[in-house]
């Protein structure tokens, strides 16, 4: 249906989002890599470090280097799939907007399901045009049974003409000659119709039965979909309440392992598994964010505060 249009255009929108947040990531990363690859530490042989350390993070730099090429390539195939479901020219430069994360509302994730499926029942397009069909069909009845009642009709017509072979008499003297009109009233009583009115009655009817079902089945379709978005925006919340305490705690990690590291306490291997701890968790950061922006636009969506019509603008 129409109202499912949009989903694929949310999805694809903060996938590219999210890539290109992911590339900058990376990018991030290389430069934090190659800064320690080019640190005097591992190059100074009075500092007594093994040559496997200067080996092991140039092999840590060239990782990071080929991370971030696949970061690129999924932003560039984000952008192109998005293109595409916007039907938009490829060969053309588009910039497209960075939400802003911050100021996600989490309100419907504190609402009763109750409370949200009664303003989607009541805000959705699909479904007021569903009781819209209902009513329809239910005055399709009416006028059916009407057709076994009498009927009295009224009609009237006036004439007039004029000729130009008639050349003897004026333009407005034929007007006025040949004036005519007519008033008839007829009244008919319907006796036998060929069972025609009962046979338009009963499919009248059962359009109305099936339009109740279906009215029935969209009701029930709105009640799941808007708890299955609301359990989905609460687990997204919990999602990226566990990433940022994973970030933050793997901050602290490597802050602790580049001290040991810098003062001989500790070895590359240990910093770069904190490096590598606290790249996995900025990545399930972002990750976290954005999944909690698309759920939060499905949700609204389901709600029926957005449409295909005003997603993009």
């Amino acid at each position: 249906s129409a109202f499912e249009l949009s989903r694929p255009t949310i999805r694809n929108y903060l996938t590219l989002i999210e890539a290109r947040e992911q590339l900058t990531v990376q990018e991030e990363n290389l430069a934090s890599q190659q800064a320690l690859e080019e640190d005097s530490g591992l190059r100074d042989e009075q500092q007594f470090r093994p040559t496997s350390d200067l080996y092991q993070q140039q092999a840590s730099v060239a990782s990071a280097r080929r991370a971030l090429v696949q970061a690129q390539r999924a932003a560039v195939l984000g952008e192109m799939t998005l293109l595409q479901t916007l039907q938009l020219d490829p060969t053309q430069e588009y910039d497209f907007q960075v939400p802003e994360v911050g100021e996600v509302s989490t309100q419907s994730s504190e609402l009763q399901l109750t409370e949200l499926t009664n303003r989607a029942l009541q805000a959705r397009p699909d479904y007021i045009a569903a009781q819209t069909e209902l009513q329809a069909t239910e005055q399709s009845v009416r006028v059916a049974q009407a057709s076994r009642w009498p009927s009295i009709s009224l009609s009237g017509s006036y004439s007039s003409n004029w000729s130009s072979t008639d050349e003897a008499t004026a333009f407005f003297d034929q007007i006025d000659a040949r004036r005519g009109g007519s008033v008839g009233l007829s009244f008919s009583i319907p006796i036998f119709d060929r069972l025609n009115t009962r046979t338009a009655t009963v499919r009248a009817r059962i359009q109305v039965q099936n339009s109740r079902l279906s009215l029935e089945t969209l009701r029930q379709n709105v009640a799941v979909q808007v708890r299955t978005a609301l359990l989905d925006l609460r687990s997204a919340e919990e999602q990226l309440n566990a990433a940022e305490a994973q970030l933050q705690a793997a901050d602290l990690a490597l802050q602790a392992a580049q001290t040991r590291y810098d003062v001989g306490a500790g070895t590359l291997v240990e910093l770069s598994q904190s490096r590598t701890a606290r790249l996995g968790a900025q990545s399930d950061m972002v990750s976290a964010r954005y999944g909690l922006v698309f759920r939060s636009r499905v949700m609204d969506y389901y709600l029926g505060g957005m449409t295909p019509w005003t997603l993009l603008q």
